[in-house]
Parts: structure tokens; C-alpha cells; sequence
């Protein structure tokens, strides 16, 4: 009935299904309040406009670093292998370590290098020895940022 529904529609907006599906999918990202900082209610597309990159890493970071409570669980594991990390962090002993926000601690280029392993780690499809050997630390991980990565799948 549904698809009926948005096939009538479709039909009367002189637009594709899929067009139309797209439409309504952007309302609805509009009205669903995804965050409330400093009492002001912000839309799940106002938060994604805000974090938006092109390159996913970077991505991530913007969202942890504004929104953490909206990370999930995959993405929090994948911080918390990079920011315990000293082959992905800066030395806690270096001056810039002192300077600003958890993403200027990063080494972008090492954690690009990478990536497609931390993935798979925070997947369960590699083992956790696979990432580059480094001591562990702890640094300023976004403050939602609870969950301790294993490299195993959690049920």
C-alpha cells in the first residue's frame, strides 16, 4: 500500500519514485532533532551539513569531535584503535600533543595508510596484531567515547 501510495504520489509531483523518495527522506532529516547543545535542537541534515567531508576520515573526526553521542559503535571502536594508538598519535611529550583539538594530535597520514585495516579490525574480519605495533596511551578521546576496541565483533 505504501509503495502504491508513493507511486501516486510520484505521479502527481511529476517526479521519478525515486526522486520523490529522496524528497521525503530530506523532510524528514529536517524535522528529526538529532542533538540538543546548549538547549537548541538540531536536525540529523543540519548535523551532517555541519561534520560533511568528502574524505571519510576526516568525516569521522568532525563527528566526534562535535557530536560525540552520535558516533556509533563501529565508529567509536575505530577512534579508540587510533587515539590509544602512538603509531596513529603524535607523542604525548611533543609541544603541538598540548595544542588544540583530539584531531590535531593525529597522524592523518599514518591512520590514511591504514584505514582499510582499522576497518577491517573493528569488523572482526582481521586480528588486532594486524594494525602497526605502538605503545598505548590514552589522549583526549571524545567524550561519548566509552567502548574499548578488542577487534572482535560485539552481539
Amino acid at each position: 500500500m505504501v509503495r502504491f501510495a508513493a507511486d501516486l504520489a510520484a505521479a502527481k509531483e511529476r517526479r521519478s519514485l525515486s526522486s520523490l523518495i529522496e524528497w521525503a527522506v530530506c523532510q524528514a532529516l529536517q524535522k528529526i532533532v538529532v542533538a540538543t547543545p546548549n538547549e537548541q535542537q538540531i536536525s540529523a541534515l543540519d548535523v551532517a551539513k555541519e561534520v560533511w567531508n568528502e574524505d571519510e576520515i576526516v568525516r569521522l573526526f568532525l563527528l566526534a569531535e562535535r557530536y560525540p553521542t552520535l558516533l556509533t559503535t563501529e565508529q567509536r571502536q575505530l577512534l579508540d584503535l587510533i587515539y590509544h594508538n602512538d603509531h596513529f598519535v603524535i607523542s604525548p611529550k611533543s609541544k603541538a600533543f598540548d595544542a588544540g583539538e583530539p584531531m590535531q594530535k593525529i597522524r592523518l597520514k599514518e591512520v590514511r595508510l591504514h584505514w582499510q585495516t582499522l576497518k577491517r579490525v573493528v569488523a572482526g574480519d582481521l586480528p588486532r596484531s594486524k594494525l602497526p605495533a605502538g605503545e598505548e596511551i590514552l589522549v583526549g578521546v571524545p567524550s561519548d567515547s566509552t567502548t574499548k576496541t578488542s577487534g572482535k565483533r560485539k552481539p
